[in-house]
């Protein structure tokens, strides 16, 4: 009994610990993308490239977060996070294609 109460001990644990892990990435991931479009708004409205520039950066920052979420996610058995983060990275993907880089 002890030693599958301790197996499922570590199975949960590990659970938890991937779904903190999951929960950091996704503020993170809340806060670059805040700081993202905040910088869209500033290029837009100044047409400085500095703008350009940092939304580069954090679009870069925001495709690695987005990826290491969805393996985390996937790893951990949580199919539909998985599925979810895989469905926004293509989703941004897309948005910073379209976004000018000068």
């Amino acid at each position: 009994i002890v030693q599958v109460g301790s197996s499922y001990e570590d199975t949960y644990r590990v659970s938890a610990e991937s779904a903190q892990q999951i929960s950091d990435l996704n503020q993170r991931l809340l806060i670059h993308m805040l700081e993202s479009r905040r910088t869209e708004k500033d290029f837009l409205l100044r047409r400085d490239e500095t703008f350009s520039g940092r939304h580069a950066e954090l679009s870069n920052t925001i495709v690695g977060e987005l990826e290491r979420l969805r393996d985390v996610a996937a790893t951990a058995g949580f199919s539909q996070v998985a599925s979810h983060a895989a469905e926004t990275l293509d989703g941004y993907k897309k948005y910073t294609a379209h976004f000018p880089r000068w």
